[in-house]
């Protein structure tokens, strides 16, 4: 922790069974639902996955949760690979900025994933209870081969075994993301 309020976290994960899949591999922390303004330097606007995302540029994107397209299934969406750092703020510009130790994996959701599970479609989601931050080491891809059916190539999935991932907080006062 510093003095600037600033919380540094380093984290390695390992398994036992490194080969298991996962589908994604970091945190996911609940912030207040005022805190609607995502802003985030990396792969966009649209979602993209690890093997779906050369077609996005990065650059600073500035957005409002929930406002990319909310599907029943499947339930992961809003993921933006290749970010830099991450922002959540309220409406006067107050809130939180997550800095990558290197680059991360990125989604903010007015929802959980099970809330999303557990409607059958969109209009069946419940009222927001806070903003879903997802900030991952790594995100399966998509699958797919570009064209037809498949999973995943080896290199773009994730597995269990070592996997190292660091990130900055940092509070945003005026809508001032990084110093």
């Amino acid at each position: 922790v510093y003095p600037d309020g600033s919380i540094e976290l380093q984290s390695s994960v390992t398994s036992n069974k490194p080969s298991t899949d996962l589908a994604r591999l970091g945190y996911t922390l609940v912030l207040p639902k005022e805190y609607v303004d995502f802003t985030y330097y990396g792969r966009g606007p649209i979602d993209n996955f690890n093997d779906r995302k050369v077609g996005q540029n990065i650059e600073i994107f500035r957005q409002k949760v929930g406002d990319e397209i909310i599907l029943g299934k499947p339930q992961s969406m809003g993921n933006h690979e290749e970010v830099r750092w991450a922002a959540l703020t309220d409406a006067k510009g107050q809130g939180a900025t997550f800095i990558a130790d290197g680059i991360m994996s990125a989604s903010a959701l007015p929802w959980s994933e099970m809330m999303i599970t557990e409607a059958g479609h969109p209009y069946q989601l419940p009222a927001s209870d806070g903003i879903y931050l997802h900030l991952d080491a790594k995100v399966t891809g998509l699958g797919g081969n570009s064209c037809g059916q498949g999973g995943p190539l080896e290199h773009d999935c994730v597995r269990a075994g070592d996997n190292m991932m660091g990130f900055i907080m940092r509070p945003v006062k005026a809508g001032k993301y990084t110093e």
